[in-house]
């Protein structure tokens, strides 16, 4: 398997299963007007899965936690490739994929606990098995931080790097980016409605809600 292939099959690994919201409180005041229509109502403060599988749907009253404990599973997988790959590959890329791979899950980390953490100000009326099924994702990410540093990382030179969160909505979150184009047609006119007003959020390590904020907005509708 070339190195591309594996770091690909790696990342989606990361990805999938994956919940998530987009709060329409985050919208820029200048970009009210243009996302309050009410046809588009449904794409804001609402709750959507990515099974393991890459199928995405809108989470209701469905169950989700059984689906986000087979995460745990596959993020294994991923670190008993990573420890046979350590042995395979020459020193150097070696650290290149395990750098690039950091980097993916460096940002699940933040952007899984971002969303455990605010779900109770952005969405309302979430089943106890929703709120335990971001808190499950998010506690795997950080166990699977933990074990991948643990087991992998010789040195620091990995640790606490800076992330780009707009370079990930270009190229690097494949399964969110392609199930939220989905959502709203580039050719889709936007009309005017009334304004969203901002609720205060919590605030999180490393990654600032601003920063959250931007990547959902720009994954979604391209807002800069």
């Amino acid at each position: 398997m070339e190195l591309e292939e594996l770091f690909e099959e790696l990342q989606m690994k990361l990805y999938k299963p994956f919940i998530f919201y987009i709060p329409s409180s985050i919208i820029p005041k200048e970009k009210n007007l243009e996302f309050q229509d009410a046809k588009y109502a449904v794409y804001f403060n609402n709750v959507v899965l990515i099974d393991s599988k890459g199928f995405d749907k809108e989470l209701k009253a469905e169950p989700s936690y059984y689906e986000m404990m087979t995460k745990k599973a596959s993020l294994d997988k991923n670190l008993f490739k990573l420890l046979e790959k350590k042995e395979a590959l020459e020193v150097n890329q070696f650290e290149f994929l395990l750098e690039k791979y950091l980097e993916h899950l460096n940002f699940c980390v933040y952007v899984s606990e971002w969303l455990s953490t605010n779900l109770v100000n952005h969405i309302t009326g979430n089943s106890e098995e929703t709120k335990n099924t971001f808190k499950l994702q998010s506690d795997t990410f950080a166990n699977h931080f933990r074990d991948v540093k643990s087991k992998l990382l010789i040195t620091d030179r990995f640790e606490n790097k800076p992330i780009d969160v707009l370079k990930f909505v270009q190229n690097k979150v494949p399964v969110v980016n392609n199930t939220l184009k989905t959502i709203i047609p580039e050719d889709q006119e936007l009309k005017p409605e009334k304004e969203v007003k901002k609720r205060s959020k919590k605030q999180m390590p490393s990654l600032v809600d601003e920063q959250v904020e931007d990547f959902l907005l720009k994954t979604v509708f391209n807002v800069d």
